[in-house]
């Protein structure tokens, strides 16, 4: 009889449409439940910002001037602009041959940086929190904004606020600026509309916030929601199936209160696959090689997913109402005397060893351990997304 009750609960689970995943930040230095772990995470995936040849990050490392300018260059697009550009630069302590000078040329050119003002520019100096904001600010183009408001560091630092670019990443002027907080400023700044002249008239130009991001220049969607299903998880899989569902309820920016289903052709070399239940976000574009769709960069949203794995031997009993699985209680060890309960939340699905078996194999899979009491042994993982907004699901 307990072995049923084990059985069952996997079937109410599975109608219940709860969900499994793994996860993981790219760096064995950033932790998976850091602030800024999706920010590096996706900056990382982006090409943007990424770690050392020793697969760390280096969260509390200082970015030098040199390098927060190579950032801001490469999350305009202009990565291939700064290789032509590399050369003599307007700064005397700037060689043509740093390995630098195509990005802060083409910074200087766009009036993103102008140096100290003395014809130096400080490459190996360490940003400060005002400087990396000034960066990206007038990156974005808010600069006359910025001037109208104070200037420098003032006026940026107020944009930046009033832009949501400093959520999360909040510093002093003066202080140095740790990689981490760097990266969180940045990963901000990636879906905020961008301002552009539009009067050029002298005298009475004009400045306006346009619909542009600096993904739109990347050429890369966004996506917000829960994925669904992958490849990975199917019983059967084609030898080239490398697609992904996602019910997403954010897209580019534009919030839905029922999702938009999204299929991706491809998790292209991210972990996306492992990610299914996961409320998550997920970067994608066409890939001209391929001609698919392919995801760029994924990584759960922090501090919404919790994650619990159980074995199966482990499950003790399965509180349910017919219906409804209201809890598991479960053993992390055989000779444990309590059990611990685990309060099952709405929304689940059915893995079994990684898998997404149909109702049809759960039944089967049911009649299987009444009729010859077999039970095969395996895991299941539940995914709780936490801190839910009325407008993030809505069924």
């Amino acid at each position: 009889m307990k072995n049923l009750k084990k059985v069952l609960a996997f079937v109410v689970v599975f109608a219940m449409m709860f969900t499994m995943a793994v996860s993981a930040t790219p760096f064995e230095d950033v932790d998976d439940n850091a602030s800024y772990a999706e920010a590096v995470t996706i900056l990382n995936a982006l090409k943007i910002m990424i770690g050392d040849d020793q697969g760390n990050f280096n969260p509390d490392k200082t970015i030098t001037r040199a390098e927060a300018t190579a950032v801001i260059v490469r999350a305009k697009g202009l990565e291939d602009a700064a290789a032509g550009a590399k050369g003599a630069t307007p700064f005397k302590d700037v060689a043509a041959d740093h390995w630098a000078s195509g990005y802060i040329n083409i910074a200087a050119q766009s009036e993103i940086v102008n140096g100290y003002g003395d014809g130096n520019f400080g490459p190996e100096d360490p940003v400060t929190y005002d400087q990396i904001v000034k960066l990206i600010v007038a990156a974005l183009g808010y600069t006359p904004k910025a001037i109208v408001n104070g200037g420098y560091p003032t006026g940026y630092l107020v944009i930046a606020s009033q832009q949501g670019i400093t959520k999360g990443a909040t510093g002093n002027a003066g202080d140095p600026a740790p990689r981490k907080t760097v990266a969180r400023l940045i990963f901000n700044a990636l879906d905020v509309n961008m301002m552009e002249q539009t009067v050029f008239v002298k005298g009475e130009e004009r400045y306006e916030e346009v619909d542009k991001t600096l993904l739109d220049l990347l050429g890369i969607d966004k996506y917000e929601g829960i994925i669904t299903n992958s490849y990975a998880t199917k019983a059967t899989v084609k030898s080239d199936d490398r697609s992904l569902d996602m019910d997403a309820y954010y897209v580019n920016g534009e919030k839905y209160t029922t999702p938009d289903p999204t299929k991706f052709d491809s998790v292209g070399t991210t972990n996306a696959a492992d990610y299914v239940g996961y409320y998550a976000t997920v970067y994608a574009k066409d890939d001209d090689a391929t001609n698919d769709y392919t995801i760029l960069a994924v990584a759960p949203k922090s501090g919404r997913n919790d994650v619990v794995e159980i074995d199966y031997t482990q499950v003790d009993r399965i509180k349910w109402d017919g219906n409804d699985i209201d809890a598991v209680d479960y053993t992390i060890n055989p000779t444990d005397k309590n059990a611990i309960t685990l309060d099952v939340a709405y929304g689940a699905s059915f893995y079994y060893n990684g898998k997404n078996d149909d109702y049809d194999s759960a039944i089967d899979f049911i009649e299987a351990a009444v009729d010859d009491d077999e039970i095969k042994p395996g895991k299941i993982k539940f995914v709780f997304v936490t801190e839910y907004n009325e407008s993030d699901v809505v069924y």
